[in-house]
């Protein structure tokens, strides 16, 4: 990764759909499967938008698949009149976020302060 944070913009952890009706999230939640047909109008998603889509999610609009081989998250919002769904591999997601450089913060909030 460089100076400008490339891994948050290049890595892909899953998938986004934008311009959804609010009941197409809802019927994609109820019937999300990996390979649901639904996908093939997503786009990859990186590790900084789906960070950004974990902060701005509604919470009452979320769903999960999980079997042997994937742990997906769907998660579903919106963004400036635009219904937005975005499937999220947490193994794909936690692999890239463990692998992100650690990087010292000065402590600004003097919480831990001794």
């Amino acid at each position: 990764m460089d100076e400008d944070g490339e891994q948050l913009t290049t890595e892909i952890v899953g998938y986004l759909k934008t311009n959804s009706s609010r009941e197409q999230q809802n019927s994609f939640i109820k019937d999300y499967a990996p390979d649901h047909p639904e996908k093939k109008k997503f786009k990859p998603l990186s590790l900084r938008e789906a960070c950004n889509k974990i902060a701005h999610t509604k919470i009452s609009s979320t769903g999960f698949f999980v079997n042997n081989n994937r742990h997906d998250v769907i998660l579903c919002g919106n963004y400036q009149g635009r219904n937005w769904i975005a499937v999220i591999n947490i193994l794909e997601f936690a692999t890239c976020v463990q692998g992100l450089p650690e990087i010292e913060r000065p402590n600004t909030f003097g919480i831990f302060d001794e």
